[in-house]
């Protein structure tokens, strides 16, 4: 689960025919990592436009995770990004990656979790 404070989230279970699911929680709220793994993509710029709306950059401000379990996770919409959270680094599980936002294409503060 990648929101620190589980108890003050919510999610549902599908999300658009792939697994992924959005987990609802305030803005601001901390983004941990779920896994031990490393950095693949950090994606530190909003630049999501409505006219065009290129699925490339739907997903906002988002960091994307190997995990040593070998599946790539993906967190998205957030407010803001640890500047220690960088391609190539090494992370723990709990470990601090961002806020919770909206930034990319969506309408309220949440977490794109794939």
């Amino acid at each position: 689960m990648p929101v620190a404070d589980v108890d003050a989230a919510g999610w549902g279970s599908t999300h658009s025919g792939y697994p992924a699911t959005d987990i609802f929680a305030a803005c601001g709220a901390e983004i941990v990592s779920p896994v031990n793994g490393s950095v693949l993509e950090v994606r530190t710029v909003d630049s999501w436009d409505r006219a065009v709306d290129n699925p490339a950059t739907r997903g906002g401000r988002s960091v994307a995770l190997l995990g040593d379990d070998g599946v790539r996770y993906y967190v998205a919409h957030l407010d803001m990004i640890d500047p220690t959270v960088l391609v190539g680094a090494r992370v723990g599980v709990g470990q601090y990656l961002g806020t919770v936002g909206e930034t990319g294409r969506t309408s309220a503060c949440h977490v794109h979790f794939s």
